[in-house]
């Protein structure tokens, strides 16, 4: 008998409908939207923006350690490394690959350096840094991030191929 085994009870349970207020939030994100077919070429470019970004990713920018980056890849970062938004990493935390959800849109920080007195965004492309979407991505999340300090706060485009970097304050 399935029911044998459970102790009868007089207690009487008290069931009230619970009435929500609610809204379906629209999806956004800081990031630029691709609308476009992808192309054979487009489609090796974002694969290898996505492994340089992986690359960038467990490389240790405090001791600038190239040992687990591929030999063809390693010019890359060192024109990185040798660059003034490294210079000085003696007393910062590094965030990397920061994701967070503000105002309803997500965002993905490719690489935050908190210093003592301020902080720098950094977001990593390919190559073309020029794009006015990338801007506005960038001071999404210089506003995100002045959230949750008083720090002065320094945004970057750097360009991984060429090297060069755009400071956008």
């Amino acid at each position: 008998n399935l029911f044998s085994g459970i102790n009868k009870t007089k207690e009487t349970i008290n069931v009230s409908e619970l009435n929500l207020n609610y809204q379906e939030l629209k999806k956004e994100r800081y990031s630029k939207t691709n609308h476009e077919l992808i192309t054979k070429e487009m489609k090796e470019k974002l694969e290898f923006g996505s492994y340089l970004h992986y690359l960038l990713e467990i490389t240790d920018f405090k001791k600038k350690d190239l040992t687990n980056i591929p030999t063809n890849y390693q010019k890359y970062f060192k024109k990185l490394f040798e660059s003034k938004l490294l210079e000085d990493l003696t007393n910062t935390t590094i965030y990397k690959e920061y994701e967070f959800i503000y105002n309803n849109n997500h965002g993905i920080i490719d690489l935050m350096i908190e210093h003592d007195t301020y902080i720098d965004i950094i977001d990593y492309k390919l190559k073309n840094i020029d794009d006015i979407n990338y801007h506005e991505q960038l001071l999404g999340y210089k506003e995100y991030i002045k959230t949750k300090t008083n720090k002065d706060i320094n945004i970057y485009l750097y360009a991984i191929i060429t090297g060069e970097y755009e400071h956008l304050n």
